[in-house]
């Protein structure tokens, strides 16, 4: 299980990481609201808020997640 600072640090890397993408790329990536990477808040949890993502999954655009990662070793 990750330690609460561990989580804090994912969480504020995830939301940073959104919103240079949606700022420095044409990636679509959902828009950050608002986050909060501690339980010090009003809803006591952490959270990320954010747009909705408009795109399509990935296991619909023909990836194959089955790659032999061995296969040219």
């Amino acid at each position: 299980m990750l330690q609460e600072e561990n989580t804090s640090t994912f969480l504020a890397s995830e939301a940073a990481t959104l919103s240079y993408l949606r700022d420095k790329s044409d990636i679509p990536v959902p828009e950050v609201f608002s986050f909060c990477p501690t339980h010090q808040n009003d809803i006591g949890v952490p959270y990320i808020l954010m747009s909705k993502a408009h795109a399509k999954p990935l296991a619909s655009s023909g990836w194959d997640n089955n790659v032999d990662l061995d296969e040219g070793a």
